[in-house]
Order: structure tokens, then C-alpha cells, then sequence
């Protein structure tokens, strides 16, 4: 039983993130959040900020205010917490950012084109005047310019995706926290190339505690009609598979081909599961592609949720896919996984910081099959111990995010 903070006062909880657009790792991220300090703080009221005003809680997700409005809260008796919740947000810009938020493809081209032209610094710049110079970054926060004197966290960030060092700005923003947890090694050793004097804590992924706050049995009274059909009428099991888009046209045949392969010699049929639809993943183009093209039996859903995703991965003989959170959610339902690809940097770096298998993974398209009949009939219990031990980790971040609100209100107090 984890210990609870008591007689502190109402404290304001806002969860800032990429919750404003579908992309199930992002979408995770609040949910877990909110269950894991409701566990260990009495007095505690959630707000949940996006760039834009979004409502995701068709999908499992949640409605988000735009984040002007965190930078015109004004002060208040009510002491404030901000939680940048997680995700690739170190090396973060504004282009990229906006770009996954454009459903039209014709204005997403257009603005490839004006990259093109002018260069992503032009076009930060340019963001950063719309939104007053209050947001230099998207989700690195300058506590200076927010409210009241607000606690600052950043929780399981990442930034393995380059080996830049940060620029003195993103530095000057990230040591102005009052927390700040990396979720793997490669993060943790671009900081501390950047600067020695930015102290980092290393932990898991938050979405790995899904399993404790959705075990199948609570997700068989949410999931979909659609969802349990897949799952009961495929009584001998299915291989989960994903890919994006821009992955699937590196390697289209190969993946046909290995799929083809792994299909029939498992006799097991394969469920296409669409995990990122937001633009820069759109899982779904890719997915749709290999359905039309397939000689196996291929089970593609329709539009899902966050919990018909994790449904069909926890319920599943096998994940493949390039998607992190689709095999986070494997690794936390302790099912046997196969992620792709070592070109994908936070992948690799992530799967390599907390899970020594006896496997070289991630894997290369090419090797999909003949590394998927080895994983697939391995020792669960190796996957059992290796989950297990990674929740454990799980849980001493949020024991002390907990220990820092708790100082935080104490300091108020005095």
C-alpha cells in the first residue's frame, strides 16, 4: 500500500502534453499520470493542457485547454503543479509539432514547401511572436513567464533522437524545473553532454504501470464490440502488427513478404492495428495497404480506442510494430515482443535500456520472421520478472514526484 500525502491544501495538478491530437502513447500519458498521484495525494484537482483545445475522451482520451490559457491563469490561493507528462519533447520544434496537428495533407505539403524556403529556426521564430514569446519550445516550458511560482516536473521525457547537444536556451529551460526524469540511456547522455550541471533521474516510461490501472479484466467492460469479436473468435491467438506510414515505404515487399511468412508457419492470423493515426504516423495508410495485399488471414479494426489498442496487444501472441507505446503496452502485459527498427533511435534506446533479453532487438525488417518464431514461444516468466522489475522503477518516479509536490506545499506553507 503507498503511503499517502495528507493536510496539504487543494493543490492544481495541470498535465501539459500532446494529448490534442491521436497518438496513443501520447493520449496514455495523463490517464497513468492522474491514477498514480490520486494514489499517493489527498487534496489534488486535474487540469490537462494541449497546444490547441481538444476533446479525445471519445477515443479514452481527455479534453484539453489550450496552453495560452496556463500562461493567463493568474495567481491564485492554489498552488500549482505543471506536469510536462512525456514523450520525444527535449529537441522539440514548432514545425513538426503544428504540422501533426494539420489534418489537411495539401496544407501540410504547402507548409513542407515554406520549410523549405525559409528553414525550421524562420518558423519557430515566427510561432514564438503568435504566442508572445511565452512558448519558445513547445513543451519546454519557461517558468519565468507562468504564473504565481509554479512547481515545474518534467516526467520520463525523451531526447535520444539526435546527439545535438541542446541549445543554452532548452538548458536554461529544463534546469529551471523542480523535477526532471528521462525515460532511457540515450536521453541521459545528451544531457549530460549538453551541461553537467542538468541532473537527470532515470526511469521508465509511465504507460508502463497501463497493466496495474487496466488489467484485462477492467478493459473487457470498456473495449468495443468490434474489439472482442477479434479477440474471442480467435481463440488459438493472433500476432499484433504495426507500422507507420513513412516506415511501410522503406520496406513494403520485405514486410509483405516476412508477414506472409510468419502468418503461415504460426497458422495464426494477423490483426493490423493502427496505433498512431495523427499525421507523421497515420499507422492506418500503411495498415490498409498490407490488408489489400495479403494472402494471409489480416484483421484490420476499425477506428478504435486507447483501450481497444491495449486490448488487442494484451490479449495478443506477439507485437510487432516501429510504435514505442505498442511495445511498452506488450512489455507491461509482459507479452512476447518484437520492435522495429534499430534505425528507430528512441526505440532502440529505450528497448536496450530496460530490457536485456537474450535477443539483439529491435530488429530490422528483414528479420522480422525468423526473430518472431523465437520470441513468440519464449519463457513468459522471463517476460514476467523483466515487467515486474520495470514497474517497480515505475513506481519510485512517481514516489518521488509525490516527495517533491509534498515539499513544494510545505515550503508554501512556512
Amino acid at each position: 500500500m503507498k503511503r499517502k500525502l495528507n493536510n496539504l491544501n487543494e493543490i492544481i495538478i495541470n498535465i501539459y502534453g500532446a494529448f490534442d491530437r491521436f497518438n496513443y502513447g501520447d493520449l496514455l500519458f495523463p490517464l497513468i499520470i492522474k491514477n498514480s498521484l490520486d494514489e499517493r495525494i489527498d487534496n489534488i484537482q486535474f487540469e490537462y493542457y494541449g497546444l490547441i483545445n481538444s476533446d479525445f475522451t471519445e477515443f479514452g482520451g481527455v479534453k484539453t485547454n489550450a496552453i495560452n490559457e496556463l500562461f493567463k491563469k493568474k495567481s491564485n490561493a492554489k498552488k500549482e503543479v505543471i506536469i510536462v507528462a512525456g514523450g520525444e519533447i527535449i529537441y522539440s520544434n514548432w514545425f513538426f509539432t503544428l504540422q501533426s496537428l494539420i489534418k489537411n495533407k495539401y496544407i501540410r505539403k504547402a507548409n513542407d514547401k515554406l520549410l523549405a524556403i525559409f528553414g525550421k529556426e524562420f518558423i519557430d521564430k515566427v510561432c514564438n511572436l503568435i504566442l508572445e514569446k511565452k512558448l519558445v519550445y513547445p513543451f519546454l516550458l519557461d517558468k519565468s513567464k507562468l504564473p504565481g511560482s509554479p512547481c515545474l516536473i518534467y516526467n520520463t521525457v525523451g531526447g535520444s533522437c539526435t546527439s545535438a547537444k541542446l541549445t543554452s536556451l532548452r538548458i536554461k529551460y529544463l534546469k529551471q524545473s523542480s523535477y526532471l526524469s528521462v525515460r532511457d540511456m540515450g536521453t541521459l547522455k545528451n544531457l549530460k553532454n549538453s551541461n553537467d550541471d542538468i541532473i537527470p533521474l532515470l526511469y521508465p516510461d509511465s504507460a508502463t504501470l497501463m497493466s496495474k490501472y487496466y488489467p484485462k479484466e477492467v478493459l473487457d467492460k470498456i473495449i468495443s464490440n468490434e474489439t472482442k469479436e477479434i479477440i474471442t473468435s480467435n481463440k488459438q491467438g493472433y500476432i499484433c502488427f504495426q507500422i507507420s506510414s513513412y516506415w511501410y515505404s522503406k520496406a513494403s515487399d520485405i514486410v509483405l513478404n516476412q508477414l506472409t511468412l510468419l502468418s503461415n508457419n504460426t497458422g495464426l492470423p494477423v490483426v493490423l492495428l493502427p496505433i498512431g493515426r495523427a499525421p507523421y504516423h497515420s499507422d492506418q495508410y500503411a495498415l490498409k495497404a498490407i490488408k489489400s495485399k495479403a494472402s494471409f488471414k489480416a484483421i484490420m479494426p476499425s477506428d478504435n480506442s486507447i483501450f481497444d489498442i491495449m486490448a488487442l496487444i494484451a490479449n495478443s501472441k506477439l507485437f510487432i510494430g516501429t510504435s514505442l507505446h505498442g511495445t511498452i503496452t506488450a512489455m507491461s502485459f509482459a507479452i512476447p515482443f518484437v520492435p522495429l527498427t534499430p534505425d528507430i533511435e528512441k526505440v532502440n534506446s529505450y528497448v536496450n535500456t530496460w530490457y536485456k533479453l537474450d535477443f539483439k532487438l529491435p530488429v530490422h525488417f528483414g528479420d522480422i520472421y525468423l526473430t518472431s518464431m523465437k520470441i513468440i514461444n519464449m519463457d513468459r516468466k522471463i517476460l514476467i520478472n523483466c515487467r515486474n522489475k520495470v514497474i517497480k522503477h515505475t513506481e519510485e518516479n512517481f514516489d518521488k514526484i509525490a516527495t517533491v509536490i509534498e515539499y513544494y506545499k510545505k515550503e508554501d506553507q512556512n
